[in-house]
Formats: C-alpha cells, sequence, structure tokens
C-alpha cells in the first residue's frame, strides 16, 4: 500500500490571487459600511468601475479575472486608455475610477501578494476645472433678495447656510440637534461627514445662527431642517439664480466653495479651513479654496507695509 509522507519542510504551494476577486471582497465591505461612514453615491462609482474592469478583462484578455502578478503598469495604461477612447470618460472621471484599483494594488502589494506595486511608476492627475463660488457681492445680493415662495426662501436660506459654514448638502440633511455643542457662549456643530466619517467642527457664527432659530419651530423631529432632496432643492435654486440675474446656475456645491473661497480671502490659515470642511487631506482643501485676485493683492500690499522700510537709493 502506498503511503503519503507530509515533509513539513517542503515549500508550501503559492496561493493565487485575482484582481476581481480581491475587488468583489472589498466591494462587499464597502456596502456594509453604507450609511455608517460610507456613502452610496460612492459605492455605485466603484461598481461602476467593477464592471468597467469586467469588460476591459473579458475584451482585452478574454478572461473572467485576472491574477494580480499579471497586472502591470502596461495593464493599467491599457485600462486608462480603454475608460478614454472606448467609453468616452474625461480625464477627470478616469482619475476618479483608477482610484479603486490603486487601492487594491496597495493593499496587495502591502500584504505580500504580489512583489511588485504596478502604481509605482504611473500617476495620473485630474483635470482641474475652475470651481464657481460666490464672491461677498453676490452673497450679500441674495441674502437680501426677498421671496414670495416660502419654498424659495427655505431654499435660498439653506444655500446660505452652507455658505457660511461649508456644510455639505448630505451633512446638512443629517443634521440633528445631538449635534448642537454649546461651548461658553458659542454654538457648534460637531459632526462625521457622511462621504469619509471625517470629524468636523464649526462655530456658528450669526448669519448661520439666525438661520437655525428661524427654522427651530417648524422642526418636525429631532432634524434641524426638513430639507428634501438633493435633485429638488437644485431645481429651485436655478430658479432662484435666474430671479438674482447670476450668470451661472447655482448648485450646492457652490456653497461650500463659497465658504472655502471667501474664508481664505479673509486670512483664515488652510488648516482651519481644511478642518471645517472636515477633509482627511489638506491638499482637497487647496483645490477647494482658490486663491482669489483680492487675497493676493491683500497678502502683497501687507508684505509691503511690513518692508515700507526698506529704501531705494537714487
Amino acid at each position: 500500500m502506498n503511503r503519503v509522507i507530509n515533509n513539513p519542510g517542503a515549500p508550501k504551494a503559492k496561493k493565487t490571487h485575482f484582481l476581481l476577486k480581491n475587488y468583489d471582497s472589498d466591494l462587499n465591505e464597502f456596502r456594509r459600511r453604507v450609511g455608517i461612514d460610507r456613502s452610496r453615491s460612492t459605492f455605485m462609482k466603484y461598481l461602476i468601475v467593477r464592471n468597467h474592469l469586467q469588460d476591459y478583462i473579458t475584451k482585452i484578455y478574454h478572461s473572467k479575472d485576472l491574477r494580480l502578478d499579471d497586472v502591470t503598469e502596461d495593464f493599467i495604461r491599457g485600462f486608462c486608455h480603454y475608460l478614454r477612447v472606448e467609453k468616452g470618460l474625461s480625464q477627470s472621471t478616469v482619475w476618479l475610477y483608477q482610484i479603486p484599483v490603486k487601492q487594491i494594488c496597495s493593499r496587495a502589494f502591502n500584504s505580500g501578494q504580489i512583489p511588485v506595486n504596478p502604481f509605482s511608476g504611473y500617476h495620473i492627475r485630474p483635470k482641474v476645472k475652475a470651481r464657481r463660488y460666490l464672491t461677498e457681492g453676490e452673497l450679500k445680493l441674495l441674502m437680501g433678495k426677498a421671496f414670495d415662495d416660502p419654498k424659495l426662501a427655505f431654499t435660498r436660506d439653506m444655500f446660505v447656510f452652507s455658505c457660511w459654514t461649508g456644510i455639505s448638502f448630505s451633512d446638512m440633511r443629517d443634521l440633528t440637534e445631538d449635534h448642537l455643542v454649546g461651548m461658553g457662549r458659542s454654538v457648534w456643530i460637531v459632526s462625521q461627514r457622511q462621504k469619509t466619517g471625517t470629524l468636523f467642527r464649526i462655530k456658528l457664527m450669526r448669519v448661520p445662527l439666525s438661520i437655525l432659530h428661524r427654522y427651530e419651530a417648524e422642526r418636525r423631529d429631532s432634524h434641524l431642517f426638513n430639507i428634501g432632496s438633493y435633485t429638488v432643492m437644485n431645481d429651485r435654486l436655478r430658479r432662484i439664480s435666474r430671479i438674482c440675474g447670476f450668470s451661472e446656475h447655482l448648485t450646492f456645491h457652490v456653497a461650500r466653495h463659497t465658504f472655502a473661497t471667501m474664508a481664505m480671502t479673509n486670512g483664515m490659515p488652510i488648516e482651519s479651513i481644511s478642518s471645517i470642511l472636515g477633509h482627511t487631506n489638506i491638499a482637497t482643501t487647496q483645490i477647494y479654496a482658490k486663491l482669489t485676485s483680492a487675497k493676493l493683492s491683500g497678502d502683497v500690499d501687507r508684505l509691503e507695509r511690513v518692508l515700507r522700510g526698506h529704501k531705494l537709493t537714487m
């Protein structure tokens, strides 16, 4: 009778890891965290990327999945080219769609599943668009406008609240009385961003405080505001834009840009702006908080005042 002799010193067979299998594992974990510290919109984007990856692997490699060992820099370049040319996506969208693939490869490299990170020599940058924001003059015009329609008035107030706090639409819609914290004579909002789970703290200035008190009697539950859907609110903002004579339509994200730009123009340190906006990376804040001509002019004027004692000999 033949006997199988186990040799404990013999090398173990190397486990094969696959790209889409790893992706699906991450996707399932992401799904479980939706509504806790991950947003459904981001989950849907990751699902779209998964479908694009499947299509690309099927078309180019004639396979249902790909070994992680075979995910090379050439694969990544080919996938990004496929998204741009075959799918007609913009540079910024391609940059966004390569992020989950990059995360999988980085974790696989760090855990020893692959010997080389294929993204180590490949970098793609988003095409940064000029971000729309209201000037202080436009914001004053909007705040001083009277609206006969109470729904438009409410939408304007929610937009202005975001302009003075930097709170995103989804985070503002989720605010409850539990998020209001008294510190001395001040009222703060302390919460976590729905999108990233990052903590943010905002001291309420006079304008957002007045809006908070204005709608206190209309609360149906513990939520601070009875906000409708994003689509409905943005539709009303388009009407408000026309009434105010703005050249471009407003969206709620314009309010967030407005806060960041207004804060930076008036001298708030970028670290403070980043903390208020709940950014995980200060580089993100640098994109939001665009340096305006007024800010640059003021900075140069301050430098000139400091250096006023320096004289040039004629």
